[in-house]
């Protein structure tokens, strides 16, 4: 019976040292976005970051000026062969 008591009691020790790391953590995040809201009241751009990613004209399709032609002629082509 005694060890169980000991188990449990650890148990609840642990979770317990859980629930204050997230309270801590759950702090640190609202200072933060009160933080964010606080810049962006005085800046608005500040804090704006270019997400998009970066591709190589060359490794777009329609880099070439008639790379859509191209496709365009190959894809009636298909089709006609399709249909007959």
């Amino acid at each position: 019976m005694d060890r169980f008591l000991e188990e449990q009691l650890k148990r609840i020790q642990d979770l317990a040292s859980r629930m204050s790391g997230l309270e801590h953590r759950a702090t640190e995040i609202t200072e933060e976005i009160v933080r964010g809201a606080r810049a962006a009241e005085r800046n608005p751009l500040r804090e704006v970051r270019d997400l998009r990613a970066v591709t190589s004209l060359r490794s777009h399709p329609r880099a070439h000026p008639h790379a859509h032609a191209h496709t365009h002629d190959a894809l009636r082509r298909r089709r006609r062969r399709k249909r007959s």
